[in-house]
């Protein structure tokens, strides 16, 4: 009876402890992604409901919403292709069930190939000046300019918020301590 009621209680918590996480492995984060020709297929699993998926950058301690990919997917997958305005650098993708409420980060990536690049252009120019004499004299002179243009796309800012990481010491949802405690009063009984 005792070991029955421990299973009870260890399901509970587990499922009251589950959350959406994304399923990618480790040659995902590895591989090198250029923007707006690579399609990453994007997998998670343990949602309870559609999620959204949305591309973060920044620090993995503090990251920046950049865009909503997509909200209402359905299912354990979405294919993303990075938009061409962005600039190259370390991204993350963050998921949001809807059902549940419970947010995930994923592991941070590199992004290559966006338009926000730097532009370096050279010319040169050359004159000659006649003389009004019968003997002509030339003079070229030859100028130089280089041009470094940067531009980048506009990108909005949410509040910073510490990612959840997923480990077993931490608990996701204070249902799992309800629960958790209501089967150690039960067991007790």
């Amino acid at each position: 009876m005792q070991f029955t009621k421990f299973l009870v209680a260890a399901a509970a918590f587990t499922l009251a402890n589950a959350q959406v996480e994304f399923t990618m492995n480790a040659d995902f984060f590895a591989a090198s992604y250029v923007a707006g020709v690579s399609v990453m297929n994007l997998t998670w699993d343990l949602n309870s409901g559609p999620v959204t998926l949305k591309l973060m950058n920044g620090p993995s301690t503090n990251l920046s919403l950049v865009e909503t990919i997509k909200s209402g997917v359905t299912g354990t997958s979405y294919p993303y292709t990075p938009s061409t305005n962005l600039a190259a650098g370390q991204y993350a993708f963050e998921i949001d069930d809807s059902s549940s409420k419970l947010i995930n980060y994923s592991k941070q990536f590199a992004l290559t190939g966006g338009s926000a690049s730097t532009v370096t252009s050279t010319g040169s120019t050359s004159s000659a000046t006649p003389s009004p004499t019968s003997n002509s004299t030339s003079t070229s002179t030859t100028n130089t300019k280089t041009t470094t243009k940067t531009s980048s796309s506009p990108t909005s800012t949410s509040s910073s918020t510490t990612p959840k990481i997923n480990s077993a010491t931490s608990v996701a949802s204070p249902l799992a301590l309800i629960l958790l405690a209501f089967a150690a009063m039960v067991s007790l009984n």
